[in-house]
């Protein structure tokens, strides 16, 4: 019996993990504003489009970069820009290096 609470703890974070997270890109946007010099509109349409992709690609990343990466992008000014680059990052890093001729 106590191991049931560990089981449906644990069955959150698969569920958890396989979703693209949902952020509130607001804050973030309004901040760049002073800071990066965009627009509103604009950032909020990197964002848009680097959630497209994140949920088109979500799978193709693992779940411990996909953790890592999203424990990273959450807190403080949340970005789809942000997580994308850090799980392509993770990805390629991953990968093996093809021998230089």
């Amino acid at each position: 019996m106590t191991l049931l609470p560990v089981l449906l703890a644990s069955q959150l974070l698969v569920t958890a993990a396989d979703r693209v997270p949902t952020f509130d890109v607001g804050p973030g946007c309004r901040a760049s504003v002073g800071i990066l010099g965009v627009s509103v509109e604009g950032c909020f349409d990197d964002e848009k489009t680097a959630r497209e992709q994140l949920v088109k690609e979500w799978g193709q990343f693992s779940g411990s970069d996909k953790t890592s990466c999203t424990d990273q992008t959450e807190y403080y000014h949340p970005s789809y820009v942000e997580l994308l680059s850090c799980l392509e990052i993770a990805r390629d890093a991953n990968k093996p290096s093809s021998p230089q001729e």
